[in-house]
């Protein structure tokens, strides 16, 4: 069972609209925590941090509790997951009435008019999310970017996601089975399928990192990510893949002939790229099985 302690600080009535960043950590760089935090306190009403059992928790309190801002710390004595750790967040955002809650990675460092600008489009009918453009920090965009203010897309990734506290509610929170990778993935089709929007805000672009270790190979004139990943990323990476397939019934439908391509094309930038190779094979195969046997508790 996990052990949450939430401890409140300086907490003051909120008004209408009112927005909080919700940044999961796991033992974080306390540096770009930091710049982190300097970067998006200022813009929202309160950050609430969930510490998903940090071995350096103590020092990451001790720089929380030195901030001039509104916080909440959520404390987990071990690692359920960022699905877990996203839903904690929003729980205690619908419990304060806070409408808005921005999804932040423990090292993203969000540009100073990211909040203003989305605030101009908050109001729009059926918004679920609100999210900024992608440009990570070693292969630039990732997608190209639209000459359009505004576009609707069919996923985001969660760093700088602007979620609407009651869709989250109604959808039913972030699916905890997944752990680590496709939890955006998975949150984005089912946000869909309830009739809410995905918006792209291209006027805000946000500085992201893939991997600190990714590479860009290209084959027969494609390019491909080789994210170096710990073998028990791929494990994850390819047990979700299916698992949200067949949770979406992409089973049914031409993406079907995509998931066993993904798995292969895995399989061989691993075999020819990568370090471990015996060890993220392995994985790769075991989240195979794994995926096939998971069942949908939401």
């Amino acid at each position: 069972m996990i052990l949450l302690e939430i401890l409140y600080m300086k907490l003051e009535p909120f008004k209408q609209d009112t927005i909080c960043a919700g940044i999961v950590l796991y033992n974080p760089d306390l540096r770009r925590l930091r710049k982190n935090v300097e970067a998006i306190g200022k813009q929202v009403d309160i950050i609430i941090f969930a510490d998903n059992g940090s071995t350096n928790q103590t020092e990451v309190d001790k720089y929380i509790s030195t901030l001039e801002i509104d916080y909440i710390i959520i404390q987990n004595s071990e690692n359920k997951g960022i699905a877990v750790a996203l839903n904690q967040i929003m729980e205690v955002a619908t419990n304060r009435r806070i409408d808005w809650v921005l999804t932040l990675d423990q090292d993203s460092v969000c540009p100073t008019n990211l909040i203003s600008i989305y605030r101009k489009y908050m109001r729009l009918p059926n918004v679920g999310i609100l999210c900024p453009l992608i440009k990570d920090r070693n292969f630039g965009y990732l997608v190209s970017p639209n000459k359009t203010n505004i576009q609707k897309v069919d996923e985001c990734i969660t760093s700088a996601s602007l979620t609407l506290t009651k869709v989250w509610k109604n959808v039913g929170g972030f699916d905890e089975q997944l752990f680590i990778d496709g939890v955006d993935t998975e949150y984005c089709y089912r946000l869909r399928n309830f009739g809410y929007d995905i918006l792209r805000i291209n006027e805000v672009t946000l500085i992201h990192e893939i991997g600190r270790t990714a590479s860009i190979v290209n084959i027969f004139g494609h390019r491909f990510i080789v994210y170096n990943h710990a073998p028990f990323r791929y494990f994850y990476i390819t047990r979700n893949l299916i698992y949200i397939a067949k949770k979406h019934n992409n089973y049914k439908r031409p993406q079907i002939i995509k998931i066993p391509a993904i798995i292969f094309i895995r399989l061989y930038l691993t075999l020819i790229y990568e370090k471990e190779k015996t060890e993220k094979i392995k994985a790769i195969l075991r989240g195979v099985a794994a995926g096939i046997k998971m069942r949908n508790k939401i």
